[in-house]
């Protein structure tokens, strides 16, 4: 407010949620962002927590370096919140071409043991993966009270991306571009 700016865009993005599964100590987590700037963090077998579009962009990752990485989600497809236009059909040719990468739909995670992630299927029957490192990409919660704190220090304010609601870079790029045009 002091700085008598035209407009504010709070863009401070969101925190990576931890699922409560048993086990889910976060100092054993790998999440999403971390999977990529610190892959020596990770062992051969990798299994993502989590197959919406990031998790199964960042299991992609993992497995095209190498590791032996399985995807798990509850919903009935991979990465269902993709754009299905064009982007879902050539990112499903992507992961079904790369054989380090699996998924694994309608199951749901029962607990992290210290060598595997156990999982349950539609039928209530636990199986267990291997797994040297488990990745957390079970959503994100938004940073809105901190983008909050910036409403009413100019005439404009607006918040985009993460803060308002998580989105995938796509949809973030769209709303600031739109947000932009605005001011």
């Amino acid at each position: 407010a002091a700085e008598d700016f035209d407009a504010v865009v709070a863009a401070n993005g969101a925190e990576m949620l931890t699922l409560p599964i048993p086990g889910a100590d976060k100092d054993k987590l790998v999440y999403a962002l971390e999977a990529f700037e610190h892959p020596e963090r990770l062992g051969e077998r990798v299994v993502v927590i989590g197959g919406g579009e990031v998790g199964v962009e960042t299991a992609l990752h993992i497995a095209k370096k190498g590791h032996h990485t399985t995807v798990v989600e509850m919903r009935d497809r991979l990465s269902a919140d993709s754009t299905a236009i064009h982007y879902y059909s050539m990112f499903q040719e992507a992961w079904e071409a790369e054989p380090n990468f699996h998924g694994i739909t309608g199951v749901k995670v029962a607990r992290i043991e210290p060598n595997a992630v156990v999982y349950t299927d539609k039928d209530g029957k636990e199986h267990a993966l291997e797994a040297d490192s488990v990745v957390m990409c079970a959503g994100r919660v938004p940073r809105e009270t901190e983008a909050l704190a910036f409403y009413g220090s100019a005439p404009e304010f607006y918040m985009i991306g993460d803060c308002k609601k998580p989105a995938s870079v796509q949809q973030g790029n769209r709303h600031a571009w739109s947000v932009a045009n605005r001011i």
